[in-house]
């Protein structure tokens, strides 16, 4: 087991790569872009899903969002609670 992180895009790209990789644990993302449409840039991804709802998939393992305060990350806080791990989501920083 192992934990992935980034920082901005790169920190949702290792949240991606989380996502499809069960061996990862946690998650530890510093300022992450709370859309697609700041980056990262996948064509024609917002007509399926955006990045709160990525990062609501990693539940129940925990994820660390720094700066994730951004009313955008409500999403994904309430689809932690809907997966029952409510605690395992931890949100940091203005």
């Amino acid at each position: 087991k192992w934990a992935v992180g980034g920082t901005g895009q790169a920190g949702v790209l290792a949240a991606y790569a989380a996502v499809f990789t069960p061996r990862a644990a946690e998650v530890f993302l510093d300022s992450p872009t709370a859309t697609h449409l700041d980056g990262p840039h996948f064509p024609g991804i917002l007509r399926h899903t955006d990045i709160p709802e990525v990062l609501g998939l990693l539940a129940p393992r925990p994820l660390t969002i720094v700066g994730g305060r951004d009313r955008a990350f409500d999403h994904t806080a309430k689809l932690y609670e809907l997966a029952g791990a409510k605690g395992k989501l931890l949100r940091k920083g203005p």
